[in-house]
């Protein structure tokens, strides 16, 4: 008996060792009835009620980001965030060399190309901003990714909105209710 307790407890701790340790998810900001607040750069944005956030964490380049979803529209959004020191001149370059660097990104997936007749320079929060809408095939669906990269002298947002194509035309107002929401220092 006490050596087939032993065996056991060597088991238990052995397979407990085995295992990679739980952790909670990187909480970069909080979300407080629909407003979401960055820690890190202090822009905020409202996502209506019916989505729901289900990442937030580090993300490539240096950013972080924050996944939410709508079922019911079949839409996926991300925001990537990341605090930076620009010159007012060097936004619009810079805002312009975005669609080439996601495509770059994207060039791999199937189907993926931006359609450059939708490009919208825009202001978002008072601050300069540039959408486009790009379209792509992933398992022979045809899907639109509506990019808008908002860029001031301190930050870096970047939204991507996925939806099937066929619905973009009419959920493309709940993405612009989302856009006049955000706050960019």
């Amino acid at each position: 008996m006490k050596s087939t307790l032993s065996f056991a407890l060597i088991m238990l701790a052995a397979i407990s060792a085995a295992q990679e340790p739980i952790t909670a998810p990187h909480e970069i900001g909080t979300f407080t009835n629909g407003r979401y607040h960055h820690n890190l750069t202090g822009t905020e944005f409202t996502i209506p009620p019916d989505w729901r956030l289900t990442h937030q964490g580090r993300s490539g380049g240096g950013g972080e980001q924050v996944v939410f979803v709508n079922e019911s529209l079949h839409m996926e959004a991300f925001v990537w965030l990341k605090p930076h020191a620009m010159p007012a001149a060097e936004i619009p370059e810079k805002l312009k060399y975005q669609i080439a660097f996601k495509a770059g990104q994207r060039e791999k997936v199937a189907g993926f190309k931006m359609l450059k007749n939708t490009i919208e320079q825009r202001i978002v929060s008072g601050q300069p901003a540039l959408s486009i809408l790009s379209q792509y095939n992933p398992h022979d669906d045809k899907m639109n990714e509506y990019h808008t990269w908002i860029i001031s002298e301190k930050t870096h947002v970047y939204l991507s909105v996925r939806v099937p194509a066929d619905d973009f035309p009419n959920v493309k107002p709940n993405i612009e209710q989302i856009l006049a929401t955000f706050l960019v220092p």
